[in-house]
């Protein structure tokens, strides 16, 4: 098994989390590199692979899912696929201080970016 922890949790302290907030987010793109590493040197093949991501890494699994196939599986536990449209939903406002606010221009265009889900 590898971790992939590419949303800077609180684990590793302040800093950690403080650098996968808001406009630092690096989505997808780390678990597509962990997915390379793990095919090109052999530890599984891409029908093997599988990704699991609950809360704000469906995001990540979901990004990673449309953005490299094939996979083998993929599980989003109760996944936030939409970050754009996140502040919208129910539980949304709460997630404001994590990734920021779409009405900043420059955080919708972070956001954008990284948006791997067609529009509804």
């Amino acid at each position: 098994m590898a971790v992939a922890h590419v949303r800077g949790g609180g684990e590793y302290g302040e800093d950690w989390h403080s650098g996968g907030r808001k406009g630092t987010k690096k989505i997808p793109s780390p678990i597509s590199r962990v997915r390379a590493y793990l095919i090109d040197h052999k530890y599984t093949s891409p029908q093997h692979l599988s990704g699991e991501g609950t809360s704000a890494g469906g995001i990540t699994v979901g990004g990673a899912i449309t953005e490299r196939r094939p996979v083998g599986a993929a599980l989003d536990n109760v996944g936030m696929s939409d970050d754009l449209r996140a502040e919208l939903q129910v539980n949304g406002p709460a997630n404001i201080p994590e990734f920021g606010t779409v009405k900043n221009a420059e955080r919708f265009q972070k956001s954008f970016s990284h948006q791997r889900l067609p529009p509804y």
